[in-house]
């Protein structure tokens, strides 16, 4: 039966203002924002107070949602719509209500559906999997464990963290029901492979060839790392040391601190590259095809993805892009893509419980 984007939106709306979850974050990915905690103290203190309220209208306690981010999803209500529109199965449709939910209340008051028991179970079987020795990380959150991922099926070792061994490698973010993966012998494009994880995941998964864009250091130390630890992939992963964009040879600069590098315009800060187009690369390399491309380029994804127009339009191949760093990447990354390929089918899933990690795939129908 056909979803309704509003009914589906109300429905999932009215229970809200009685939410109030106070452990509804993920310490290893962030911790709650200073307003966040003034709300949870306040609500708190509120909900003590109520036994001396005669108001039967509880919800005036929990009223308060992040009003700036409200008012953004309701200026592009019909915009969002039109991305609920093209999703190709009621699974995705009902992920980017929650999303959106999410997104406007804050973590008080909706839950995400993955956040269960099972999915910190998972979490913590993931340690079981961590060998001696850590590579010692100055400007991340936690230093680097070893991992062997033998018990997941992965002839994998690997540096890595829980959370991204769960989310790549047991979640297995760049698959989505076993439609949109990648297959023995499929021609991969991994723009922002970091510390080589997914160009990993990439070749288990029998990639015939896997071209990996890292240009910042300190990642790539980590990243060549990983390949020699795992000699078997090493022919198959070849690394691309420039950033994807729009054109080829735009000049930028970067400061080097880890996942948190910081780029701008030539002159800005001491690192210095070049951009480069997949377009470009596709063309230089002399590629017959393309049959996957993975993109987490911290907010880039749509310029890149306009550098890979001519790759799309071509060999239309599977897609799995990062939609969650800027607030209409869920509208503007589906509209374009689709406007490349008309016969492209979209899902949608996420995969940490605080809204990261949301991924638009696509696939061609007609293939």
């Amino acid at each position: 039966m056909a979803l309704n984007f509003f009914e589906c939106l109300a429905e999932k709306a009215m229970k809200i203002p009685f939410n109030f979850y106070d452990d509804n974050f993920d310490a290893e990915l962030s911790q709650p924002s200073r307003r966040i905690r003034v709300e949870v103290f306040l609500t708190k203190i509120l909900r003590l107070a109520r036994k001396f309220v005669t108001s039967r209208d509880s919800g005036v306690f929990l009223s308060l949602s992040n009003s700036e981010a409200w008012n953004y999803y309701l200026e592009h209500f019909k915009s969002f719509q039109k991305t609920f529109d093209i999703l190709s199965d009621n699974e995705s449709k009902l992920k980017l209500i929650e999303l959106l939910l999410y997104r406007a209340y804050g973590p008080l008051r909706v839950k995400l559906s993955l956040n269960t028991e099972s999915y910190w179970h998972g979490r913590e079987k993931v340690s079981e999997c961590v060998l001696p020795g850590k590579i010692p990380m100055r400007n991340f959150r936690s230093d680097l464990s070893l991992y062997d991922l033998t018990p997941y099926g992965f002839d994998l070792r690997l540096y890595f963290v829980d959370n991204g061994i769960y989310v790549d490698f047991v979640l297995q973010q760049y698959n989505y029901n076993n439609l949109v993966c990648v297959e023995e012998g499929d021609i991969v494009i991994d723009a922002g492979a970091c510390w080589g994880d997914t160009a990993l995941y990439f070749s288990s998964r029998g990639a015939k060839a896997v071209y990996s864009f890292e240009f910042i250091p300190s990642n790539l130390s980590v990243f060549e790392r990983n390949i020699a630890m795992n000699p078997h992939f090493k022919d198959r992963i070849h690394i691309v040391k420039r950033p994807v964009w729009s054109e080829s040879n735009i000049p930028l600069s970067y400061v080097d601190r880890g996942p948190a590098s910081q780029v701008a315009e030539a002159g800005v800060y001491q690192g210095n590259t070049r951009t480069l187009s997949i377009d470009d690369f596709v063309s230089a390399e002399g590629l017959k095809s393309v049959d996957f491309i993975k993109m987490d380029i911290e907010g880039a994804e749509l310029p890149a993805l306009m550098g890979a127009s001519r790759t799309v339009r071509e060999f239309k191949p599977k897609l799995a892009i990062a939609v969650y760093h800027k607030d209409d990447d869920m509208i503007t990354i589906p509209e374009y893509l689709r406007s490349l390929n008309p016969s492209y089918d979209f899902y949608l899933d996420y995969y940490t419980i605080v809204g990261h990690e949301i991924m638009l795939y696509a696939i061609d129908r007609s293939k």
